[in-house]
């Protein structure tokens, strides 16, 4: 398997944190500009009041929300640490959003 991430506290960064072979001799610290989550009745609540606060205040610049469910996709921006809907897409939409926005897909290709 490959590198984990993850975000930390006290730390304005996400950082490698090693694999099962070890930690890196010199990991790398960055915060991503987009974080996707997709969501399930389980996590929900849990990605939308606790970790999207957290994404904002590390600096993240983008957050899409999937929901299969819904058949939904949430695009966010965050401006001096708050999020604001971009806009929202369902079911077969033709998806073209930042920070992808050269990218144009079909959003039912995620859904069965």
């Amino acid at each position: 398997t490959g590198p984990q991430t993850g975000f930390q506290a006290g730390s304005q960064t996400t950082s490698e944190m090693g694999t099962a072979q070890g930690a890196f001799a010199h990991p790398t610290e960055l915060t991503p500009d987009w974080v996707c989550e997709v969501l399930s009745p389980a996590t929900a609540r849990t990605d939308r009041v606790l970790k999207m606060p957290l994404y904002a205040a590390f600096g993240v610049g983008h957050l899409w929300l999937i929901d299969p469910g819904l058949q939904t996709l949430e695009v966010f921006e965050s401006r001096e640490g708050k999020w604001f809907l971009w806009g929202t897409f369902q079911e077969n939409d033709t998806v073209s959003a930042p920070p992808f926005d050269a990218l144009h897909f079909n959003l039912g290709r995620l859904w069965p």
